[in-house]
């Protein structure tokens, strides 16, 4: 079930000892929050609550691993700990507890894949709640698609914007990045063995992601400085990283200074969606967003203003025309 805007705390509700699952989305705090639970885990265990060790990667202070067993990811390592060591853990705790991984989102729009841990035996004594934090779309895009660049994307902007608006998501080998947040919120209605708690990142109380979990979770959790973790691709980086990928090649010193020129071009800007994406973006969700309100998502949402810089919008920057004009050639 969906839980009421205005609800008591998820940890102070619970009548049994409730497991919390984090979901993301991406780009929304998440790795910040991670942080800041896996400094304090001993503040929490002293408030009942563990922060599970099951499922951490090496470097790590979310439980990436879990969800990479469910998605059947090539990056799951059993050593760094499985769904059923993570059971175990919980119920030989035998209080609540909480596992983050922002790869959930992958399969959000397909709730059954949780169930090896969400019906898992050794936790039949526990309740579940989901807490998903949402983000205006076209922020979302701009702000992941810039990311993804450290993650060998190639694949143009405008291709990426026209598979988001026909399938309300985008698909990058394993992860699938999620856009139709009513289709999301009706599937998990549907699916989801437990309560599902919808946030919005744009009105985060307290203006922080750990302020807001701490209202919503009723737990005490000291402040955490995430400036660090809250750093903006530089565009200039993102396009190096995207044409290296994009053209499997080391890029040569005159692509590198193309690309140096485009990037002083935009100065410490991001760049931003064209008009006419946005116009499509808009039309593709807004109508179906306005059905989260009821939930406290999207309310004051607005769509972002289009770039007006010449050329300078993600989708002309991350382009097969501008590859033409770095190999030497007209499109």
């Amino acid at each position: 079930m969906f839980g009421p805007r205005r609800a008591a705390p998820l940890f102070t509700a619970a009548r049994r000892p409730l497991l919390l699952l984090h979901a993301g989305l991406h780009k929304t705090g998440t790795t910040a929050l991670q942080e800041a639970l896996a400094a304090q885990q001993q503040a929490l265990l002293g408030q009942g609550v563990l922060f599970v060790r099951a499922g951490r990667p090496v470097s790590a202070a979310g439980q990436h691993n879990l969800a990479w067993q469910l998605m059947r990811d090539r990056r799951y390592h059993s050593a760094w700990g499985t769904i059923d060591e993570a059971a175990r853990e919980i119920a030989a705790h035998g209080g609540h507890a909480i596992i983050s991984a922002e790869d959930f989102e992958t399969f959000l729009d397909r709730p059954e894949i949780f169930a090896p841990l969400t019906r898992h035996p050794a936790l039949a004594g526990h309740e579940i709640a989901l807490l998903v934090y949402l983000r205006e779309p076209c922020a979302y895009l701009r702000s992941l698609y810039l990311e993804l660049t450290q993650a060998g994307i190639a694949e143009e902007a405008r291709l990426v914007i026209s598979q988001i608006l026909a399938a309300g998501h985008f698909d990058l080998r394993e992860w699938r990045f999620q856009f139709d947040y009513a289709r999301l919120a009706a599937r998990l209605r549907r699916g989801f063995p437990g309560r599902v708690v919808l946030r919005d990142y744009q009105a985060l109380i307290g203006g922080s992601s750990l302020s807001d979990f701490r209202h919503v979770t009723g737990l005490r959790l000291d402040e955490f400085d995430d400036k660090r973790l809250n750093i903006a691709r530089a565009p200039g980086d993102a396009l190096r990283d995207f044409y290296a990928a994009r053209l499997a090649l080391p890029l040569t010193e005159a692509q590198l200074a193309q690309i140096a020129a485009l990037a002083a071009a935009l100065g410490e800007q991001a760049p931003g969606l064209s008009a006419a994406s946005l116009a499509r973006l808009a039309a593709r969700f807004g109508p179906a967003r306005r059905s989260l309100r009821r939930f406290g998502v999207g309310r004051d949402w607005a769509v972002p203003k289009a770039e007006t810089r010449p050329g300078m919008t993600l989708e002309a920057l991350f382009s097969f025309e501008t590859q033409c004009r770095l190999m030497g050639a007209e499109a």
